[in-house]
């Protein structure tokens, strides 16, 4: 799809689209230990990069997990709690409403 040194790459790149970010609610990354895209993911990095920028982002490295449907779903319950209190603490900002309470 894109050459290996594309800049159309960048628009989908993790690392590079934290480099340019407007702080977006807070990650939470799950990458089993023994998943065979450690290399093409490159998570040390985008760690790096969030932990550079002050972006509050919790990284998990799950001991014998790979990149299967079964590592997914042991986790997934997590990743849904993590996101409902990201959307119910946006939703609840001031700047989130508009007159008399209701949703902008």
């Amino acid at each position: 799809m894109f050459s290996h040194a594309s800049e159309a790459w960048a628009q989908h790149d993790a690392n590079a689209l934290m480099q340019s970010s407007s702080m977006p609610p807070p990650l939470l990354v799950d990458q089993g230990s023994k998943d065979p895209f450690q290399e093409e993911l490159n998570c040390e990095l985008f760690q790096q990069t969030c932990k550079a920028r002050g972006y509050p982002a919790t990284f998990r490295r799950p001991p014998g997990y790979d990149h299967s449907y079964y590592f997914s779903a042991a986790f997934m319950e997590d990743h849904i709690r993590h996101h409902a209190r990201a959307l119910i603490s946006t939703s609840s900002q001031p700047s989130a409403r508009g007159h008399h309470g209701q949703r902008k």
